[in-house]
């Protein structure tokens, strides 16, 4: 292989391999990660298969079945939990995937799909770029800094990120929440709900019971990742340039580390 794909493959396995191994923990990345799928898979896989006439490139595919399923799955079980029938959420998965495997013109697209992805070109670059605005983001991933001597921690990010966390368990109790967070005995306003639907959602995918690590943590790699991804195709639809969207992603990551400085 030309080092153009051994650099960026070995910096994303060393870059992924480090932060699995001392930042999230083994288990719990599995866990988050396949817990993620379960969550935002069903829906991905509807809108890809719709997507597929439109949008023949099988990446702008991906980024764009992705967005919206991150959209559509906070959008369905926010209905669903408004008539207090969120426990049917798993089950309108269900029916997701049951309808893409039985229509046969989707079987038909799917097998059509899973001829192109195994001709598909793995954009080695891209995930390095996506690697490396993580590890340079990981600041805003840490809650606390212990202090060695006495062994006390100290809150260290923004304070909107609790506020954000407190938002998420009243989301536990209620849909809508009754109150807000920060003014007992006031409504939420609508506009705060949805990413703190798929915060909620990701946490309890991905068994992790506390929601301060889940927003501070994981929704911050998701978003992350979905952004990188979808900032890199929309540029690349728009010049016809791989580069291109590399150098868009690039610039996003240096705006990253000037804020973190």
């Amino acid at each position: 292989m030309r080092w153009q794909v051994i650099l960026p493959k070995a910096f994303t396995i060393a870059g992924l391999l480090g932060m699995a191994t001392f930042e999230w923990g083994a288990p719990e990345t599995l866990r988050i990660t396949a817990g993620a799928v379960v969550l935002w898979g069903p829906f991905a896989l509807l809108m890809s298969l719709w997507l597929r006439p439109g949008v023949p490139d099988a990446g702008e595919r991906l980024a764009l079945s992705v967005v919206g399923s991150y959209a559509m799955t906070a959008l369905v079980f926010f209905g669903l939990a408004v008539c207090e029938l969120e426990s049917l959420f798993p089950w309108v998965q269900v029916a997701a995937v049951s309808t893409a495997v039985a229509c046969k013109p989707w079987r038909e697209s799917i097998r059509a799909s899973m001829e192109r992805w195994r001709h598909l070109k793995w954009d080695w670059c891209l995930t390095a770029l996506v690697v490396a605005t993580l590890l340079v983001s990981t600041r805003y991933r840490e809650p606390f800094e212990r202090n060695t001597s006495d062994g006390s921690r100290h809150f260290r990010l923004y304070q909107d990120q609790t506020y954000h966390a407190a938002m998420t368990y009243e989301l536990q109790r209620h849909i809508p929440p009754l109150q807000r967070a920060s003014c007992a005995g006031s409504p939420e306003r609508a506009y705060h709900l949805f990413p703190h639907i798929n915060t909620l959602l990701l946490g309890t995918y991905g068994n992790q019971p506390d929601m301060l690590r889940t927003q501070a943590t994981w929704s911050f790699v998701v978003m992350t990742v979905i952004l990188c991804t979808c900032l890199h195709f929309t540029v690349r639809a728009v010049t016809g340039s791989s580069p291109a969207g590399w150098l868009a992603v690039s610039r996003s990551e240096e705006h990253t580390s000037e804020l973190q400085s």
